[in-house]
């Protein structure tokens, strides 16, 4: 690569070899860099999808086999009273997602009015407790003077 006089490299050999080495190193040292930013980039987003995936199956899971047993239950009742026909089945189609949709959001304010009453009640606990304290605190204020 570079032409050696003797058994020593000049001054400008050396140069050159130092200033190749500096440029490898950069480059190479800015190539990683950025090819580990785009990495990270792209895992970040797999588990974003991963994750956005999962809590849409977790959710839609509950309102389709919901929707799905009123579906079957409304077909099974208007068999069972002989009322078959195009608009019965799309009345029953709407009423099963309406009713699938109504039930689901009574179910999440069903758990949400229990988490907000744990919360209360975890609130009054902490309170009553602060008001006891502060009692005390009184009583022993009292016993020292």
């Amino acid at each position: 690569m570079f032409a050696a006089r003797g058994p020593f490299f000049t001054g400008t050999d050396t140069f050159r070899l130092k200033t190749q080495r500096h440029n490898m190193a950069f480059t190479t040292r800015h190539e990683t860099t950025f090819g580990r930013g785009l990495r990270t980039i792209a895992e970040a987003s797999l588990v974003a999808a991963l994750g956005f995936s999962v809590a849409v199956l977790l959710v839609g899971t509950p309102i389709a086999l919901l929707v799905r047993a009123l579906h079957e239950g409304l077909s099974w009742l208007t068999r069972f009273g002989d009322m078959t026909g195009p608009f019965i089945e799309a009345l029953v189609a709407v009423a099963s997602s309406l009713g699938g949709v109504v039930l689901f959001a009574l179910a999440v304010r069903f758990v949400l009015g229990r988490f907000r009453q744990r919360r209360a009640s975890r609130h009054r606990m902490k309170s009553s407790d602060s008001t006891s304290e502060k009692a005390l605190g009184h009583q022993l204020a009292e016993a020292i003077s």
